[in-house]
């Protein structure tokens, strides 16, 4: 799993970061933790048995700008 800009302590700390880079990214925000920790639960889950051998990037649609 690749994630994008996540909101995080590190994130937080740097005044202004994420307002910054909210705006450019197609969906407007970044990801949350528990966008990324719901993504996580399911492919780890028996909902998706074959999820296998790929790169899965929760982005906020960062890949196709």
């Amino acid at each position: 799993i690749v994630p994008g800009t996540t909101r995080t302590a590190i994130t937080e700390a740097l005044p202004g970061y994420l307002d910054k880079v909210a705006p450019t990214l197609p969906m407007g925000e970044v990801v949350e933790p528990y966008e990324l920790a719901n993504f996580v639960s399911f492919a780890l889950s028996d909902e998706a048995p074959h999820l296998t051998g790929t790169l899965l990037k929760v982005d906020a649609g960062r890949v196709v700008a």
